[in-house]
């Protein structure tokens, strides 16, 4: 079950923060979890 709304989520989350450090990297899978 590929979500393509969860991987647009993802890459704008690491978009927003900018530095792909873990912050951004946690937010995006609390983003997936929360779609899912």
């Amino acid at each position: 079950m590929f979500d393509p709304e969860a991987l647009q989520l993802d890459f704008t989350a690491t978009l927003f923060d900018g530095d792909g450090d873990s912050s951004s990297d946690s937010f995006s899978i609390d983003l997936v979890e929360a779609v899912v």
